[in-house]
């Protein structure tokens, strides 16, 4: 992973970039869309999650609330990620970071620019808030994903 460490800065700027910017924040409200609330017990960490899937392809991912830098700057990156994927693709972007917060081995071509957050698990009190929305996200597109549509 020495393109992670030659990139640290850029990382470190795009996590900034991304929280204060958010570039999917705010719903489309699109019909049928499906909708998921995560929260956090331990922090601020509360958004609102936004997918519209159409013939098994997520084309919208949008989120609202409030988070720290790790989680709305994750929430956000996640969302441009997955947009245009299949759910299957999604899935392995999610087992991809999943596997890297726990420090285990990864595909980083797949999960692309979250690999960001790499250095997370160092602070391992920081591993909920890099996982919050992507775990909205991996409710909403699971076998149940049918009772999330419009509403929690």
């Amino acid at each position: 992973m020495n393109s992670f460490n030659n990139n640290q800065d850029y990382y470190r700027k795009l996590i900034v970039e991304h929280y204060s910017k958010p570039k999917n924040k705010g719903f489309k409200n699109l019909p049928n869309s499906l909708t998921y609330h995560q929260t956090s017990e331990s922090c601020v960490d509360n958004f609102h999650i936004e997918i519209f899937i159409k013939n098994n392809i997520i084309t919208s991912a949008r989120f609202t609330g409030v988070g720290c830098a790790i989680s709305t700057a994750a929430i956000d990156l996640f969302c441009i990620l997955i947009e245009s994927k299949t759910i299957p693709q999604v899935k392995e972007i999610i087992n991809n970071y999943q596997a890297m917060l726990a420090e285990k081995e990864f595909n980083d071509k797949i999960i692309e620019n979250m690999i960001a957050f790499k250095n997370v698990p160092r602070q391992r009190n920081r591993i909920k808030c890099a996982l919050i929305g992507i775990n909205g996200i991996n409710k909403l597109i699971g076998s149940d994903y049918e009772k999330y549509r419009n509403g929690d």
